[in-house]
């Protein structure tokens, strides 16, 4: 049987090409047509999401700047009091060359300053 005889054709034959795609299950076309609508549900919101994301972005990036900056602010601030305090070699041992005792004496080292700067985060710290 020639299939381009058929084209226009009232007979719905098991071996006609045209018969069996005019047979395919509506509900499978329907099912189908229901996924790519819901896949295209999907694919808008991950969209929007996105442009969210891609919107916070700079803002994100400006606060870790910041934050680094002032991170790198309070470590120079640290080295600069390490170097204010610096341990000296005296004839007594060793002590701080910036800090005083109530008889002007150098006092020992690691002096308060010192103590605290180097006290690690999770000791409690002394009043």
């Amino acid at each position: 049987m020639d299939p381009t005889a058929c084209r226009n054709h009232s007979h719905h034959l098991p071996d006609c090409p045209y018969c069996v795609v005019a047979s395919v299950d509506t509900e499978v076309i329907t099912r189908l047509r229901q996924e790519l609508a819901a896949k295209a549900t999907e694919i808008a919101a991950l969209k929007a999401e996105l442009a969210l994301h891609e919107a916070a972005a700079p803002a994100t990036n400006d606060l870790a700047k910041r934050q680094r900056e002032r991170a790198e602010r309070a470590e120079a601030a640290n080295e600069r009091v390490k170097a204010l305090h610096a341990r000296v070699n005296t004839e007594y041992g060793k002590a701080c060359d910036h800090c005083r005792g109530s008889d002007e004496e150098p006092m020992a080292w690691p002096c308060p300053t010192i103590a605290a700067l180097d006290q690690p985060d999770d000791q409690p710290k002394e009043p």
